[in-house]
C-alpha cells in the first residue's frame, strides 16, 4: 500500500474524494466537482484542516521524489546516449551541436537547482 492510501484513510466521505483528486494531480476546482462540495469548500478544507494540508504535502511530495528518482535513472541512459551520438562520425554536426545544446543545457538546470536547494535549506534553518 503507497503513502497516498495510507494517508487517504485518514479522510473519509468528500475530504477523502478531494485528497485523492488533488494527489492524482486535479485542479481543486475538479477535486471539488469530484466530491460534490464548493470550489470555497476545498479552499476552506485546505486553510484550516492541517492534517489534509499535511498529508496532502507528503503525498505530493512523495510523488516528487519519486519523479525525481526515475529522472535521475532516464537521465543516465539520455546521456550515454548524447555520449554515442557525439562519438559517431556518421552523425551531422548539426545534430552534434544540438546534442551538446541539450547537455549545457541540463547541467545548467541542475547547477540552479542544487543552489535553490541550498538557498532554502539555509532559509529554513535560519528560520527556526
Amino acid at each position: 500500500m503507497s503513502k497516498n492510501d495510507r494517508s487517504r484513510r485518514t479522510f473519509t466521505g468528500k475530504k477523502g474524494k478531494v485528497f485523492l483528486a488533488l494527489t492524482e494531480g486535479k485542479s481543486q476546482k475538479d477535486a471539488a466537482a469530484l466530491a460534490d462540495v464548493s470550489d470555497r469548500t476545498v479552499r476552506r478544507w485546505l486553510s484550516d484542516d492541517e492534517a489534509l494540508a499535511a498529508a496532502l504535502h507528503e503525498a505530493i511530495s512523495d510523488q516528487v521524489r519519486d519523479s525525481s528518482r526515475r529522472r535521475t535513472l532516464l537521465a543516465d541512459k539520455a546521456i550515454d546516449q548524447l555520449e554515442k551520438i557525439l562519438d559517431d562520425a556518421q552523425i551531422s554536426p548539426s545534430l552534434k551541436l544540438r546534442a551538446i545544446g541539450i547537455i549545457l543545457t541540463s547541467q545548467d538546470d541542475l547547477a540552479q537547482s542544487l543552489d535553490f536547494d541550498h538557498r532554502l535549506s539555509r532559509l529554513e534553518a535560519m528560520a527556526k
